[in-house]
């Protein structure tokens, strides 16, 4: 089997953090912040420590700043949700500015909060050159930015971050989706320009699904107001979620052992070394790029963009007959629309949607040669 499709989540996983998972269903497990007895502070250790090595990857001197949710979705939610409430606390009706290479788990929230009128909603398109306008995006003057560090789809992103900068010191708040680059590429909210840096522990982390993060910069204007509200393991009789991180945005029970898979996958991460790990990747999309380039039955979008997923399609073969014949032959890639559906739409594959290839960290160059081989007789 050769898997191309770590965009969606990232296979094979290193042997550490199969160990670790096992350790964790196989071994007692308490609580933790519930109770005081000895497993359940051991439940705190391991949730604290999965906190030190995300704030160790994201550059977040204080560990309280890592919140731990569910998954990228969860994160971009709760930072959307709150963030918006905050400025309806101020009196503001916010103006959110966004983009068309956006994942549905940031346009779905949008779009809810712009029906029900809770802020107003801007998606602008690329430029010519491929990147949004910073001159535009300074004149709109917006509350609220909220941009994919790396799109799901192409592999799009924006040079943007000293324009992100001049819009924090107006004091917009930036939002960063970083599902499909935290992990490959440096990944602090500051590298990215943004207050809020939102991820999932499943992808480049090398985790399990379940569990994911999002990162506070320490100057954030303010902390998003609260999404889910219930026990927090601290100030029981306050009415309110606690204002204090991280305990203000983590309601409720946490998924220990996708929390601890999550930490051992950061931590092979640190170990193998981000720009090792984003330079195999770019070098197995190049393989892929310049390979399929020699193919004239199909046609890539956007295969400049050297990190991230390369998108294509077959000139006759629909997309999804197309990853059913690569799947006979054991290659493993996603056909449709990627949930993200303005990108399809800019790049004009909104009637057929295309096939994606997306190499990971454990992605050779024979798995690569392969590949090319069965699309060739295809």
């Amino acid at each position: 089997m050769i898997y191309l499709d770590n965009a969606a989540t990232s296979y094979p996983k290193p042997p550490s953090v199969y160990r670790e998972l096992v350790r964790h269903i196989t071994a007692p497990m308490g609580n933790p912040g519930r109770s005081g007895h000895r497993l359940s502070r051991e439940a705190a250790g391991l949730i604290y420590q999965t906190r030190e090595v995300l704030a160790r990857l994201c550059g977040v001197k204080d560990p309280t700043g890592i919140v731990l949710t569910s998954g990228a979705t969860a994160s971009l939610n709760m930072a959307i949700h709150g963030i918006c409430r905050g400025f309806h606390r101020r009196g503001i009706l916010p103006l959110a500015v966004t983009d068309v290479f956006e994942h549905n788990s940031v346009l779905r929230p949008l779009f809810a909060l712009e029906r029900e009128g809770s802020l107003r909603l801007k998606i602008l398109s690329p430029e010519e050159d491929g990147n949004l306008s910073a001159g535009h995006l300074l004149s709109l003057d917006p509350q609220m930015v909220i941009l994919t560090c790396r799109s799901n789809v192409t592999g799009h992103h924006f040079p943007l971050r000293e324009t992100l900068e001049t819009l924090r010191r107006r004091g917009c708040v930036v939002i960063a989706d970083g599902a499909q680059a935290v992990g490959s590429e440096p990944c602090s909210p500051e590298a990215f320009g943004a207050d809020i840096l939102c991820a999932p522990g499943h992808k480049g982390l090398m985790g399990i699904m379940g569990a994911g993060f999002l990162a506070l910069r320490p100057d954030c204007p303010f902390l998003p107001e609260p999404l889910f509200s219930g026990g927090s393991g601290s100030a029981s009789f306050e009415e309110e979620m606690p204002p204090f991180l991280p305990d203000r945005l983590e309601a409720g029970t946490p998924p220990l052992a996708a929390i601890a898979a999550m930490g051992m996958g950061a931590s092979f991460v640190l170990q193998k070394g981000i720009e090792t790990i984003a330079h195999g990747e770019r070098e197995m999309k190049r393989l892929l790029a310049e390979g399929l380039s020699a193919l004239p039955q199909y046609r890539m979008y956007e295969p400049e963009y050297q990190a991230g997923p390369l998108l294509f399609n077959h000139r006759r073969l629909t997309p999804e007959a197309l990853a059913d014949a690569l799947e006979k032959e054991g290659v493993l890639v996603r056909a449709g629309y990627h949930c993200a559906p303005l990108a399809h739409r800019y790049l004009g594959t909104e009637e057929t949607g295309a096939v994606r290839l997306s190499p990971g960290a454990f992605t050779t160059r024979n798995q690569i040669q392969i590949t090319l081989s069965v699309l060739g007789k295809l």
